[in-house]
């Protein structure tokens, strides 16, 4: 699947002409162009379309001319435009599955007190555990508990998961 559309001729061709295009080089892809994205095509006439973004509920265009950003939503195929990329950005996401990450919960976070790593976790059972990497069994240690200390079976799974947090966060502040 090619990312561009490149014509010198857009206002010469026909619908259908168009739309063979993007099925050609778009195939595949949530929402393609609509009309308005056509229109602004056949105004240019020499323009180069680009795909952006493909997304599980949108898909985002630009034309690469004028820098404008198109953003085609479904299911009624919504389109919200923008002056260029950076505001698109910058933008409220309207992509329901951005909107369902940006508001997730933070599950852990860490704290450094006095060269002492410590671990939050914020979702029930939560815990404050001190990060021990010299500890062969368990890489967090001295944990309090603030729900209560689940079963065994539970405590192992959160601690292994709290584990792969702290690997993901020394490795991306180590650097």
């Amino acid at each position: 699947m090619k990312n561009h559309i490149f014509s010198d001729r857009w206002h010469l061709l026909t619908g259908e002409q168009i739309v063979k295009l993007f099925d050609e080089n778009f195939p595949n892809i949530t929402i393609q162009p609509n009309i308005n994205i056509v229109m602004q095509l056949k105004g240019l006439e020499v323009a180069t379309l680009e795909l952006l973004e493909n997304r599980t509920a949108s898909t985002v265009y630009r034309i690469r001319q004028t820098g404008v950003v198109y953003q085609l939503c479904q299911p009624k195929g919504d389109l919200f435009e923008f002056d260029d990329y950076e505001d698109y950005l910058n933008a409220h996401p309207v992509d329901k599955i951005i909107d369902k990450y940006i508001l997730k919960e933070l599950v852990h976070s860490v704290e450094n007190i006095g060269g002492q790593i410590f671990i939050i976790r914020h979702k029930p059972p939560r815990f404050r555990g001190r990060y021990t990497p010299e500890n062969k069994l368990s890489v967090v240690s001295e944990i309090q508990w603030y729900d209560g200390e689940p079963n065994y079976l539970v405590i192992a799974n959160i601690l292994r998961k709290a584990g792969a947090f702290l690997n993901r966060y020394l490795k991306e502040n180590e650097k």
